[in-house]
């Protein structure tokens, strides 16, 4: 089921880490099941056999209940990083919500299907949906997704990343870290390999704002990947408005933390 994955992963780390993800997926999937099947397997016997109670027949079922809950827990973090590994290499685009249908959850919360345009360089529009989303969003909403293929409709290519900007123009997902959280951290020179621009709804007055997907080679962790938010104001006001290259603090090396990032200047 991985092979299609693996396939359009673009580097050996994403590949990697697909495979981790999904081994862990499956062994939390598998252990939960063999747990829940062997706690009702158990409790049918002790009827059968009249040994309804006591503290063992308690202690089983606890047990039982709680594994299947840890293995509940594991699994769904582990499906959740498997979906991410599954799109690390893939375009990271800005598109507008052109539809949205809500499903009633009667006594859980409501969840909404979305429907996602975007246009890419050379006049194609790519079309997405987004299903079984949970949160609030309305018609003209801006956000973030990353999807594997530029196919214009192949539908189900496509992750949720964040909501970026209200219909109103109100900013409603970028949490811009300061600072004084990166003023510890290593600083490294980091490889410019795509930008993401997110411009101003048309009736909002604020400056555009720009993502870096950004790699920095390190000795030890191989190539590490982050996403740099920067503004306006911070691009070249000469010459081309992006470098090739950028100065970026980060304070740890992890290949999953893509947001421990601050712009530091450009390198080139």
């Amino acid at each position: 089921m991985n092979d299609e994955w693996l396939r359009q992963a673009r580097t050996s780390e994403t590949r990697v880490r697909i495979r981790r993800w999904s081994h862990r997926a499956d062994f939390y999937f598998w252990v939960g099941l063999l747990a829940g099947v062997g706690g009702i397997a158990y409790v049918v016997w002790s009827v059968v056999t009249q040994r309804v109670g006591g503290p063992a027949f308690w202690g089983v079922i606890a047990g039982a209940v709680v594994l299947v809950l840890l293995c509940v827990g594991f699994g769904s973090h582990a499906s959740g990083q498997l979906a991410e590994a599954r799109y690390a290499d893939g375009h990271l685009t800005a598109g507008w919500v052109t539809k949205v249908i809500e499903h009633t959850g009667g006594e859980g919360p409501d969840t909404y299907d979305l429907e996602v345009e975007a246009e890419l360089p050379g006049a194609v529009t790519i079309r997405r949906e987004i299903r079984g989303f949970y949160g609030s969003l309305s018609v003209g909403d801006r956000i973030e997704f990353r999807h594997n293929t530029v196919e214009p409709d192949d539908v189900d290519d496509v992750l949720y990343e964040r909501a970026v900007r209200s219909a109103q123009g109100t900013h409603t997902g970028i949490a811009r870290p300061s600072r004084q959280s990166f003023a510890d951290a290593r600083v490294s020179i980091g490889t410019v390999d795509d930008v993401v621009s997110y411009p101003a709804h048309p009736d909002d007055a604020l400056p555009a704002d720009y993502l870096l997907a950004v790699s920095v080679a390190n000795s030890k962790a191989g190539t590490v990947r982050r996403r740099v938010y920067v503004s306006e104001s911070q691009l070249r006001s000469t010459g081309p408005r992006f470098g090739r290259t950028i100065y970026l603090r980060h304070n740890t090396v992890d290949p999953d933390e893509l947001d421990d990032a601050f712009f530091d200047g450009w390198a080139d």
